[in-house]
Formats: structure tokens, C-alpha cells, sequence
């Protein structure tokens, strides 16, 4: 079975970043600004590696805007700068707005940070200020998070 492998550099208004693109199948549209894989998508980028089943990017003008990424669960793992902070998102989907560098989780979402953890229907994570903010549907359970210590 063919294993695809695309690196895409975008070069936009934001700094520019790497992605290497790997799935099972690609179709990449040109006239609708979408590129479209399927099937043991891997996304990796300096600062994170994504897995999941599918991958929408969406484009404007040939800058990438946005990646919209669905899995059973899909998994978001932080490349750690440092050993003490290693961060792991599981989710049924999220998306990647590029221009502001914010990551939004939907789903059955359970964040570990070393030990700590939150779980919640949704949380929205910004990779330049690391701010996470979490939210409950109020129909399901109610976010829960545990803090097994708190940082110096």
C-alpha cells in the first residue's frame, strides 16, 4: 500500500513553518485551496507532532491558513523544549489556525502535562503564550482537572 510524504514550507504574513506531511493517500485541489489526506496521517513540525485518520488544510492565495485534523482519537504531542514540560492532547478533531498560532480541541479531550491533567469537551490551547483555556457542553460531565503540583 503507498505511503505518501509531503513537506510543505509555508511562507506567509507569520513566520514561515514546516510541516512534513505523511498519510496513506493525498489530493491536493488547487482551484478550491484545499489539500486532503487520509488514512495514519502524521503531521510533524518543529515544535509538535499530530496523528489522526484525516487532514483538511485550507489555503488562501498559496498561504496556509488552516488544518483541520479528525481521529479516533487523534493524538497532539509537543516536541519539549524542556524535559519538565512535555505536553500530550487527545481529541475526536482539531484545528490549527495558523496566523495566531491556536490550537482548538473538540471532543473527548483529555490534555496530560507531566502529571497534571484536564479533561473537557473543548479547549483551546495557544502555542505562543501556552495559554489553555477549557470549556464543558453542560450536557456531559463537567471539566475536571487535577494539578499534581504546582510549577516554582
Amino acid at each position: 500500500m503507498p505511503f505518501w510524504f509531503f513537506y510543505i514550507l509555508v511562507s506567509a504574513e507569520v513566520p514561515q513553518k514546516k510541516f512534513l506531511i505523511s498519510s496513506k493517500s493525498a489530493v491536493l485541489n488547487q482551484i478550491q485551496q484545499k489539500a486532503s489526506y487520509k488514512g495514519n496521517v502524521s503531521i510533524s513540525h518543529d515544535k509538535f507532532t499530530i496523528k489522526g485518520d484525516n487532514l483538511v488544510i485550507s489555503y488562501d492565495q498559496g498561504v496556509m491558513k488552516e488544518l483541520f485534523i479528525t481521529g479516533l482519537p487523534l493524538i497532539y504531542e509537543e516536541n519539549p523544549i524542556l524535559k519538565s514540560s512535555q505536553v500530550s492532547i487527545k481529541a475526536d478533531q482539531m484545528a490549527y489556525q495558523v496566523e495566531n498560532n491556536q490550537l482548538n480541541f473538540k471532543g473527548k479531550v483529555a490534555l496530560q502535562r507531566n502529571d497534571d491533567t484536564v479533561t473537557a469537551d473543548s479547549l483551546n490551547y495557544n502555542l505562543d503564550t501556552q495559554e489553555i483555556s477549557a470549556a464543558s457542553n453542560g450536557k456531559n460531565e463537567p471539566i475536571r482537572i487535577i494539578i499534581n503540583s504546582l510549577p516554582n
